[in-house]
């Protein structure tokens, strides 16, 4: 059984702490943290141990004393993840459960905060081929350093939140205005402006 916590020190004293002023410095992760990670197993983290919730506060404990930025961009993931895994969209799972756990696709997350039914700051409005999403999320972490994101919108009709998977892009309705952060500016954290944005996948809850 691998030793999670012991496997997250190395990976701190091998990879993260040794770049973390240069990051800082910068405001750039290097890539080879996110593969290192990958490469380690922690982005499936969620499901290689029997004690999930504590081993994920231990690892990330130690990973954010190695380097803050990285930690925070890969924390995201498992939100995503985790409604994924929790989804009944079959085919939605059968695409991108299994490299969402390996890391080969990583993901953010448009929390389900924003999409409070007493004040929604993002909407979601049903057509005859899905669904748009209109509004704006006033913080999303890794943009650009990620591939998809998980966004929760409200659907004020039915009364209910609804969750889409979407490429972590810049398009022609969706707009990204990069945050400047005195403490993890590295992990590119953006204010997320969607207008009436098609969403390109099946939802993931239903």
């Amino acid at each position: 059984m691998t030793d999670w916590v012991q496997e997250a020190q190395d990976l701190t004293d091998e990879v993260l702490r040794p770049a973390a002023a240069e990051v800082d410095r910068s405001g750039k992760i290097p890539p080879s943290h996110f593969e290192a990670l990958r490469d380690r197993g922690f982005y499936g983290l969620a499901f290689a141990t029997t004690d999930p919730v504590h081993t994920l506060a231990d690892v990330g404990e130690i990973l954010v004393s190695g380097c803050l930025a990285t930690a925070f961009v890969w924390a995201q993931h498992h939100g995503t993840l985790l409604r994924m895994m929790m989804s009944r969209n079959n085919t939605l799972k059968a695409r991108y459960l299994a490299d969402l756990r390996s890391g080969a696709v990583t993901a953010g997350v448009s929390g389900s905060g924003y999409a409070n039914p007493e004040n929604p700051l993002i909407v979601a409005t049903e057509t005859d081929d899905g669904y748009t999403i209109s509004g704006r999320a006033p913080f999303v972490t890794g943009w650009g350093l990620v591939d998809v994101l998980g966004v929760t919108a409200y659907d004020p009709r039915a009364h209910k939140t609804v969750t889409f998977l979407m490429d972590a892009a810049d398009g022609p309705n969706v707009h990204a205005n990069r945050i400047r952060l005195s403490a993890v500016d590295a992990s590119n954290t953006v204010e997320l402006t969607f207008n009436a944005t098609a969403s390109p996948t099946p939802r993931l809850s239903r």
